[in-house]
């Protein structure tokens, strides 16, 4: 019972290791995103001040103002599907442009150009129909489209200045000179985040450098100083305990050698014994004969006395009776 709770409670220390290693090193991609992107940025914007980072034909930019909110609030990061260059592919990707769609594009606004994140509210076929002789340009094929653009956020009085795009400007990077023909579409956006958006933007002043980057590596630093120190307490734990266990192993086997020969001391002295009480009962033997034969040695002295005894009477007898 005591080892079950032992094993739960060290899967469930491994369990939350494993995550915190996860999400650190997933706030440290993070991060290493972040300082990329503010970098490609930078980089962007040194020929360009409307320049921003282009990967794999997405741009990623930064909304700026809050006339998109609440969909888009400022310092949202988006991501824009860039619009194609060439003539014929964007006849075909502006064709797929419908309402509601947000693109990003470049306008003029009090002779400045600027970039505008807004939502299509509509979108009209740029024909001599509907807009007569405006829609003949470079002496070639009318065509295109007008797109008029606005923000969500149309404030307490409900009204939003409007934005429109002549998309043969675009196919043609022209526009007139009073710049009724304007407007040049970036691309359309396709995603966003806001956490990416806040990051790079916090990442912008050194306090956030310091919050983003400064202390998660310092974090960082530290756990895997904690790890290691850790894993070399743990070789070291490790080297005594199996020391320890070979000194121990050691010691039981010269115990089981003690032991061994004290069983055959043991033995040596149970048959030591046995050949003490042999040898015991051979002297006996021994003496019980030696005393047979000392019993008959003296028998037969005896035996002899008496016989010589015997003869010397007869021969005495003998001479008596010559003698007469």
């Amino acid at each position: 019972m005591e080892q079950t709770k032992q094993k739960k409670k060290v899967s469930a220390k491994k369990i939350i290791t494993i995550v915190l290693d996860v999400l650190l090193y997933l706030f440290l991609a993070l991060a290493v995103v972040i300082v990329a992107l503010t970098i490609m940025s930078k980089v962007a914007q040194k020929d360009d001040p409307n320049g921003a980072p282009n990967l794999f034909g997405y741009e990623m930019r930064y909304v700026e103002t809050g006339s998109m909110e609440p969909e888009y609030p400022v310092n949202t990061m988006i991501f824009i599907e860039k619009a194609p260059t060439n003539y014929e592919d964007s006849i075909k990707w502006f064709d797929g442009i419908k309402k509601g769609d947000v693109l990003t594009f470049k306008y003029r606004e009090a002779g400045q150009q600027v970039v505008i994140t807004h939502r299509v509210v509509k979108k009209v076929p740029f024909t001599e129909e509907n807009f007569g002789n405006k829609a003949i340009y470079m002496g070639k094929e009318k065509g295109g489209y007008v797109i008029t653009l606005e923000g969500d956020n149309k404030g307490d009085d409900n009204e939003v200045a409007q934005q429109i795009i002549y998309t043969y400007a675009h196919y043609n990077d022209m526009a007139d000179a009073n710049d009724q023909i304007q407007g040049h579409v970036i691309g359309k956006v396709v995603g966003q985040s806001r956490v990416l958006g806040a990051m790079v933007t916090t990442l912008k002043n050194p306090l956030g450098m310091v919050l983003i980057i400064i202390v998660p590596c310092l974090v960082v630093i530290i756990i895997e100083v904690i790890r290691i120190i850790k894993v070399f307490n743990s070789e070291k734990h490790e080297k005594a305990k199996k020391k320890q266990e070979e000194q121990q192993e050691k010691l039981n086997k010269q115990n089981d050698e003690i032991e061994l020969l004290k069983q055959q001391l043991a033995l040596l002295q149970q048959q030591a014994g046995q050949m003490q009480a042999t040898s015991a009962g051979v002297v006996d033997r021994v003496e019980a004969v030696e005393e047979v034969n000392q019993e008959q040695e003296e028998t037969e002295v005896q035996t002899e006395q008496q016989e010589s005894a015997e003869e010397s009477e007869e021969d005495s007898s003998n001479e008596d009776s010559k003698n007469e």
